[in-house]
């Protein structure tokens, strides 16, 4: 299973035994990173509390010519059945169904009085017309002009929208189309048919909650939305009952489906809101950490490391000069591990070197004892000479000191720290270690490190670490 570990990240590396090197600077851009980080919340918390609740578009879809026939046919939605109610009022405002009768192409004379008229979109093209009562044997030719003025409400049921209410973002509603006319001309009217469609919006679980509970989300239906009206002389007169009907309004409703008009509604949601504070706050608080490290950290952390070596190389050189007056190894066992000379004559030889040898070692020591500890403390720069040195150029400015140091610092660490360096010098250290023997066996044991030490302390005193572990 660990070839599919993908989280499990490398080992930090430690800086003056710490995560990292804490500074001044640092702790003033997290508070601007901070306040900013405020005022980014604050409004957007504003703009959520104070604007509209839901999040609209809306768009045209163009439907190509041949596919209109089968969406009409497939989808009830597209091609509806509808019915209208009919309203005809006189110059009092007083109900005159009575003096007019509805004809349609399908249809029979029906009276208004009594029907209303239910048919499909597609369909609907009628006639509205003005009975005229009969003189004894007259015909139609012989039928006298009046005029008169009305008023034609049509009633349709669909749908209207409700952007702001939280159940539905649409509601039923009645239409009416309203038109006056006179007895004394024809009244044309084209009326254009028009399809909308309105989804909600909503997220992946609220989608799989409304389908197990049969919720709808998108809502098809259309409405009357252009008239073309014209006006001319009365063509059209019929035989009915005892009246002669002359058509005083032609009504066409077409349902082209040249497109449909695409709305969607999305509630605004907190969680929305608290996405995009994140979001900004990563992006923000990445480009503030490699600002950061560009312009100051880097530079400051290479000086602080080279002051903190050679502050401690006082102490580090004492403790050498003590190493051989001190008999810090009286207890141990020491184990002569020399390489062994093939030639058992020359042993005292090579043995007398050696001794001779160390001790012109100790006493070139002696001769070219130097106070380490003098002038080993690197002075305190301010920031802006580290946030400078990014812009400083020691082959075309003239020489700073302050600017060489810094400079000087970053090239001790690229020398020493550098991949390849590392890798080398590794390689190297093997080697040696292959070829030499130890004097002191118990410096080849990592166990005898004092940090090692104290990890097997705290082992050895946990009495009950298999049942812990087992717990």
């Amino acid at each position: 299973m660990n070839v599919l570990d993908l989280i499990s990240d490398s080992p930090r590396i430690y800086i003056f035994q710490k995560r990292t090197n804490k500074t001044n600077l640092g702790g003033i851009f997290t508070l601007v990173y901070l306040i900013i980080l405020i005022v980014i919340t604050l409004a957007y918390l504003y703009d959520y509390f104070e604007s509209a609740p839901y999040q609209y578009n809306d768009f045209y879809k163009n439907i190509n010519e041949e596919d209109r026939a089968k969406l009409k046919k497939e989808n009830k939605d597209y091609n509806p059945d509808i019915t209208f109610r009919f309203e005809i009022l006189d110059k009092n405002f007083s109900r005159a169904n009575d003096k007019f009768v509805f004809y349609g192409f399908k249809t029979d004379f029906i009276d208004i009085n009594e029907f209303d008229v239910k048919g499909n979109v597609d369909e609907f093209s009628f006639y509205i017309l003005y009975k005229i009562p009969k003189q004894n044997d007259s015909n139609i030719t012989e039928e006298v002009l009046t005029e008169e003025e009305f008023s034609l409400n049509l009633y349709y049921d669909s749908k209207i929208f409700d952007h702001e209410n939280t159940n539905a973002p649409v509601r039923n509603s009645t239409y009416n189309l309203a038109q006056s006319f006179s007895t004394s001309v024809l009244v044309s009217i084209d009326a254009y048919w028009s399809i909308y469609n309105y989804e909600e919006e909503k997220g992946i679980f609220s989608k799989i909650y409304d389908y197990m509970t049969s919720e709808i989300n998108s809502y098809t239906f259309g409405f009357i939305e252009n008239l073309q009206i014209y006006s001319h002389p009365p063509l059209l007169s019929m035989l009915y009952d005892n009246y002669i009907c002359r058509a005083v309004i032609e009504v066409h409703i077409h349902n082209q489906l040249k497109g449909i008009h695409q709305y969607k509604r999305k509630a605004k949601s907190i969680f929305d809101y608290l996405a995009n504070i994140a979001a900004l706050a990563t992006s923000l608080f990445s480009g503030i950490c490699k600002v950061f490290g560009f312009l100051y950290s880097k530079n400051f952390d290479n000086y602080k490391i080279i002051d903190s070596i050679l502050t401690k190389e006082k102490i580090n050189f004492e403790v050498k000069n003590n190493f051989h007056s001190n008999d810090i190894f009286n207890d141990i066992d020491l184990e002569n591990n020399l390489i062994q000379n093939k030639d058992m004559n020359n042993e005292s030889n090579n043995n007398e070197n050696n001794l001779d040898n160390e001790e012109l070692i100790i006493n070139n020591e002696n001769q070219n004892e130097v106070d380490y500890g003098a002038n080993t403390k690197l002075p305190k720069l301010r920031f802006f000479d580290f946030i400078f040195n990014n812009i400083y150029c020691k082959k075309c400015c003239s020489p700073i000191k302050k600017q060489q140091l810094i400079d000087s610092c970053d090239e001790i660490l690229y020398k020493y720290i550098s991949v390849e360096n590392i890798l080398k010098n590794q390689i190297l250290f093997e080697h040696l270690m292959k070829d030499y023997h130890w004097n002191n066996p118990k410096l080849k044991n990592i166990h005898e490190n004092k940090y090692i030490l104290e990890v097997k302390k705290i082992l050895n005193d946990n009495k009950s670490l298999n049942e812990f572990i087992n717990y």
